[in-house]
């Protein structure tokens, strides 16, 4: 319900890191130095009534990230990637949220062709914004201008904003 995970891996499994409609973030949640890799969602804040902050650092995060109903989410200098079997790649937020110095991976097929990571909001909210400051995808820097053609971007009646500092 609240507290750190801290320095762990977690490979494969169906979910590696989260909660249920029965279980409620009630708390802080602060995740730091984790790798995530997993067949359905790596990290994955169910619904509920939930009432805490959310804050993940340096962490690999494969796989699909869904957080719901947290008062806020933030993600400093993590990677956002596919699993391992190519069948995930995308963050979907029912709250507000903001993604720091992070790093998108597209997955590259055996063709050449390229599967986007995608950004979304939840169909069920409005109006919440998700900011992302000095983000790349790969080795290239998100900008207002390029988003669209590097991320599949979805944000459905709410906001994403790109900022860039020169850090």
């Amino acid at each position: 319900t609240r507290g750190t995970i801290e320095n762990v891996t977690i490979k494969g499994g169906h979910r590696g890191i989260g909660t249920t409609s029965e279980y409620r973030a009630t708390g802080e949640i602060r995740i730091k130095n984790v790798d995530l890799d997993g067949e359905n969602c790596g990290l994955y804040i169910g619904s509920g009534d939930n009432q805490g902050a959310m804050y993940v650092e340096n962490s690999s995060l494969g796989s699909q990230t869904v957080f719901n109903k947290l008062t806020h989410a933030q993600f400093t200098n993590c990677t956002f990637h596919w699993n391992a079997s190519g069948t995930k790649g995308n963050m979907t937020a029912y709250n507000n949220v903001t993604i720091v110095g992070c790093r998108f991976e597209n997955l590259v097929l055996e063709d050449g062709t390229v599967k986007l990571y995608t950004i979304a909001f939840s169909n069920s909210v409005d109006g919440l914004t998700m900011t992302l400051e000095d983000c790349y995808v790969g080795d290239t820097l998100i900008t207002p201008e390029n988003i669209n053609r590097l991320l599949k971007v979805q944000p459905r009646k709410c906001t994403i904003q790109v900022r860039n500092t020169g850090r």
